[in-house]
């Protein structure tokens, strides 16, 4: 329970980041996202393979 907290806890500030950067880049966003998504989809795949494994 507690590693699932913490793991939303990161993902919700990760996600706060995220969206700050995006609106200050703006359209390039878009681009970011139609270019890379198969990128993020990995990274967050890694990340949460790292917070599932941490005791």
């Amino acid at each position: 329970m507690i590693q699932r907290n913490n793991y939303t806890i990161t993902v919700t500030s990760l996600m706060h980041v995220m969206g700050a950067l995006f609106r200050f880049t703006g359209v390039s966003f878009v681009v970011f996202n139609l270019s890379y998504a198969k990128y993020f989809i990995y990274i967050m795949l890694f990340l949460s393979c790292i917070f599932s494994n941490t005791p």
